[in-house]
């Protein structure tokens, strides 16, 4: 696997509840981009750093339909809420990756917390939908009004938006639908809750 220092250091310094934004450079890529957030550039996914019991170092949870390893906890390929390796998801990744830490490390209770949480959501299908209603405009957002949360399957920023919710980062009437990934990271840097963004890639 090839050597990167930049790659080393986040393995290290990654902590549970840290977000990691993933930046695609393929066209797949852009069509995200503009369909969540109206632009070309900028985040096309994000996932959370956790601990998960049976796993010697901590994991990247996330909900996306386009990983290329099986999810270590299902051990088959899946679309939607998945636990996959940091290293192995960075190294393969066709694009930037950056670290966003939290501005306050999750003490040990906190950090169960997360893990138990992402229990409950393990296996949950990709949100497709979610991802229409991502996007920011007039007509998405009377969308999210009227349909509501849907608990049942996730978008990528819906899952990470839901874990800080549930960790107390966010406030407890926070729609989670209401995140693209780069509006979700842009909203928790100007609340404080995410330390500035470290290129890991």
């Amino acid at each position: 696997m090839p050597r990167s220092p930049k790659i080393g250091q986040f393995i290290r310094d990654a902590r549970p509840g840290d977000v990691v934004g993933f930046s695609s450079c393929s066209p797949t890529g852009s069509v995200i981009r503009a369909f969540t957030c109206g632009c070309f550039t900028g985040l096309t996914h994000v996932g959370i750093v956790t601990y998960w019991r049976g796993c010697r170092h901590y994991v990247l949870l996330e909900s996306t339909s386009q990983a290329i390893r099986p999810c270590l906890v299902a051990r088959e390929m899946v679309s939607g809420v998945q636990v996959q390796e940091l290293r192995h998801r960075v190294l393969e990744y066709p694009g930037h990756v950056y670290h966003y830490p939290l501005a306050e490390p999750l003490a040990w209770g906190a950090a169960l917390m997360l893990y138990q949480w992402g229990e409950t959501q393990l296996g949950h299908p990709y949100d497709w939908d979610g991802a229409a209603r991502a996007r920011h405009t007039l007509l998405a957002r009377i969308c999210r009004r009227v349909h509501g949360e849907d608990r049942h399957d996730a978008f990528c920023s819906e899952l990470v938006a839901g874990a800080h919710r549930t960790l107390g980062l966010l406030p407890h009437q926070t729609n989670a639908e209401d995140f693209s990934p780069r509006s979700l990271v842009r909203m928790e840097r100007r609340l404080g809750v995410l330390e500035k963004r470290r290129i890991v890639k």
